[in-house]
């Protein structure tokens, strides 16, 4: 069947199509996955922290607070936009939602100059 360029094409210059970012898009500074290393990250830091077989982790509650801190901190130290964030930055996006816990697209979209309004959501907290 092929991917439909040219839908692909209309649906971005009809403000149409919303891009989703996962986890496979964030690359550690030589390339590779960020995933496998953060496990390691959070051992490192001695939390007690579990990686099921879907690569999802999961702790206990008095843990979670840390780990966002620490989760915060790896992705910062360890991520810089790839050549692939920076194609994406250059293609006219009405929406670009991310499912990563990195500021790696904000930060290519920036490279760029685009004019771009960021937020997130936090889960159990109000939202705009």
């Amino acid at each position: 069947m092929g991917i439909p360029v040219k839908e692909i094409v209309t649906s971005f210059t009809q403000m149409n199509c919303i891009l989703l970012l996962g986890p496979g898009l964030s690359t550690n500074k030589n390339g590779g996955s960020l995933q496998p290393g953060l496990i390691n990250y959070f051992k490192e830091k001695e939390l007690e922290i579990e990686e099921d077989i879907d690569s999802l982790y999961s702790c206990k509650k008095q843990t979670k607070a840390r780990a966002y801190g620490y989760l915060k901190e790896y992705y910062r130290d360890n991520s810089e936009p790839s050549e692939l964030h920076r194609r994406l930055a250059r293609i006219p996006g009405h929406l670009y939602v991310s499912i990563n816990p990195d500021l790696v697209m904000r930060r290519a979209l920036e490279e760029f100059g685009v004019e771009h309004e960021f937020k997130f959501y936090v889960k159990g907290m109000p939202s705009e």
